[in-house]
């Protein structure tokens, strides 16, 4: 089975791979194949296995054949162990979890949006006060809420 061309950050890669982001500056500046994109490097998967094999098939002694028959056979086991990990679903590509996220936050959008139409007549019947007062005041929640929920969001960086 064929690893597919997805791309991963360098912290994103450095998690898939069991190591430090660390590793991954090192493994760049020694040749590791990346992409440019959005002015940022970005890593295919198979073409850093495929790199790091090379590099560990240059650094090491000749082998004699059955060592390398071991090697390629634990290679070729690590690549199945993340396609299956893939299948799985175990190894979640970012683009789902954004996309994910994204649905999420348009289902809280809407549930906030509703806040008036659904409760109004709740917080007349328990208040006394006026549709219309009802109406401004869960208007006025839900914006406030949304408003807090972007500024963390911007908090972050996102």
């Amino acid at each position: 089975m064929a690893l597919a061309a997805e791309t991963y950050t360098a912290a994103e890669l450095a998690r898939t791979m069991g190591v430090t982001p660390a590793t991954i500056t090192n493994w760049k500046a020694d040749g590791c194949p990346y992409r440019q994109m959005s002015g940022r490097p970005v890593y295919v998967l198979k073409d850093v296995i495929d790199w790091r094999l090379a590099q560990a098939r240059a650094a090491s002694a000749p082998l004699d054949k059955e060592a390398e028959q071991v090697r390629k056979l634990k290679a070729e086991a690590d690549r199945v162990e993340i396609d299956v990990a893939k299948a799985r679903a175990v190894l979640v590509p970012h683009t789902a979890m954004e996309e994910a996220l994204a649905e999420e936050h348009d289902a809280l959008r809407a549930a906030l949006v509703s806040l008036p139409s659904r409760f109004a007549r709740v917080v007349v019947d328990r208040t006394g006060c006026s549709m219309a007062t009802a109406q401004t005041l869960l208007a006025d929640i839900a914006d406030a809420t949304l408003t807090d929920l972007q500024g963390g969001a911007d908090a972050d960086g996102e």
